[in-house]
């Protein structure tokens, strides 16, 4: 697959989200002076590997069942004291 220069402008409709290496399919009209401008540009859905299993990973359970309730909002302070002593 080969790269060509063209140029986009505000007329030009973009459908997806464009990022290095995307794959595009582009409508484009030829200006006189040989430029290439855009008229609208297609972002292929990225290419999913399939030769890797989808959750190969076991950190991101450990990462959910992580039993540190750390800002998880689990310990209350019901006290009326004005807790400027720590306690």
């Amino acid at each position: 697959r080969g790269g060509r220069s063209l140029v986009i402008n505000r007329d030009t409709e973009i459908d997806g989200r464009l990022f290095e290496g995307a794959e595009v399919e582009v409508e484009a009209v030829r200006r006189s002076n040989g430029t290439l401008v855009a008229v609208v540009i297609e972002v292929e859905e990225p290419r999913v590997d399939r030769s890797r299993s989808e959750d190969d990973d076991d950190d991101d359970d450990e990462e959910e069942n992580d039993s540190d309730n750390s800002g998880s909002g689990s310990s209350r302070d019901d006290d009326d004291d004005d807790d400027d002593d720590g306690y």
